[in-house]
């Protein structure tokens, strides 16, 4: 169901997710698997966007409410109005102030059993200071060190620390950012890892291989939101023209997208990569792209819980990663389920050659499974409950 504004709240085991654009990225889908996961048990999750349009938007599935503050997506006007800016901002105010509205309805009925910010950079003030809950629950989906340059979610997590009931951490990596930060919530953070969806993924994954030949080239795959201060695209790009100049012979599919799509294309063009590294888009069905590709890499400058590793290994496939976050959590501390290389170009570039030398080491890490942790779905849902207080439908 879509509503323009906000509904009111049903009674019982209610439960109010807020997000602010639901882009195509990994956070987005996890989120989407968790809500789904939360209706299956007998609970009513309502979405709260900020912003409509999203292109992960058309994924909400019927069982979950969706509701957007704003009407439309209106870009901030610039600090110093000029006179052909001020049209902008008066649309960019009304658009404000027709979210404040929508956000103050929440504040009347009954109420919800819980709610959820569902990013750590989303502010906490709708869910603390105009939703009517019994529980509010902040996401933190990254490392806060490496991801919060400015301070920002510092700042707000500070602000709104003693109205929040809990902070769910979807890795220990992501729990230790926290509490280094943030002593005080020590006892207030949980890990819950992201819901996998693993029989989904394997069922999707049996499809025809989509990669256009490539004259028996092996093939490097990348699945990613195109965002440059997180995924080092550009780092990516460098590290593959250096490979073909040494006589290391590959191909790199890249499958997503993002903001800084034109920027990896300028990238790509520059260093000769044209017809060598593929930028594929986003892809409604990623997983046959996994089980048809020689290796998968995630070579970040910062990660949460990366799913791109849990659909790599879910799908049996080897991978090369860069030690951030939980990557470790993910391919164990000694790197037996994946190569773990140091976040800088020369290591990449050397496990990259490695691996692509090197299929039987290749094939005795894809057959490494994920941690249990990371497998068990059911028991991340009753975590998670089990912190919102809540109980399914019998």
């Amino acid at each position: 169901m879509t509503v323009s504004s906000a509904p009111s709240p049903a009674a019982g085991a209610s439960i109010l997710w807020h997000y602010s654009v639901l882009n195509l990225g990994g956070a987005e889908l996890a989120t989407l698997r968790l809500l789904e996961g939360l209706a299956d048990r007998g609970l009513a999750p309502l979405l709260a966007l900020n912003l409509p349009g999203g292109a992960a938007e058309d994924r909400v599935s019927g069982s979950v409410a969706l509701a957007h503050l704003r009407p439309h997506a209106v870009p901030r006007p610039p600090a110093t109005l000029e006179a052909h800016s001020l049209a902008g901002a008066a649309r960019y105010a009304s658009a404000r102030l027709r979210q404040y509205a929508r956000e103050w309805r929440f504040s009347r009925g009954e109420g919800f059993s819980a709610a959820v910010v569902g990013l750590q950079g989303l502010s906490p003030a709708f869910v603390c200071r105009r939703v009517r809950a019994a529980r509010r629950l902040h996401f933190i989906r990254s490392d806060l060190r490496a991801c919060d340059p400015t301070g920002r979610i510092h700042r707000t997590i500070a602000r709104y620390a003693p109205r929040t009931d809990a902070y769910v951490c979807v890795s220990d990596a992501a729990r230790a950012s926290l509490v280094k930060l943030h002593p005080s919530v020590a006892e207030k953070a949980h890990t819950i890892p992201n819901l996998l969806g693993a029989a989904e993924m394997k069922r999707k994954a049996d499809a025809p291989d989509p990669f256009p030949p490539r004259g028996g080239k092996r093939r490097v795959l990348t699945v990613a939101r195109l965002w440059e201060p997180a995924k080092a695209l550009g780092r990516m790009a460098r590290v593959q023209a250096q490979l073909l100049r040494g006589g290391v012979d590959f191909d790199w599919f890249i499958v997503g997208d993002g903001p800084d799509r034109k920027m990896l294309e300028d990238e790509i063009a520059r260093l000769g990569l044209s017809g060598r590294m593929h930028l594929l888009g986003a892809q409604a069905n990623p997983y046959p792209y996994y089980a048809h590709a020689d290796l998968v890499a995630v070579l970040s400058h910062y990660e949460g819980l990366c799913g791109a590793i849990n659909e790599a290994k879910v799908l049996g496939r080897p991978v090369i990663a860069t030690d951030v976050g939980a990557v470790r959590e993910q391919l164990g501390g000694d790197g037996d389920g994946g190569l773990i290389v140091a976040s800088e170009e020369r290591a990449i570039a050397e496990g990259l050659a490695q691996l692509l030398a090197n299929k039987a080491q290749c094939a005795a890490m894809a057959a490494v499974p994920l941690p249990s942790v990371l497998l068990d779905d059911e028991a991340k849902l009753d975590k998670l409950m089990a912190l919102m207080a809540v109980q399914g439908a019998l």
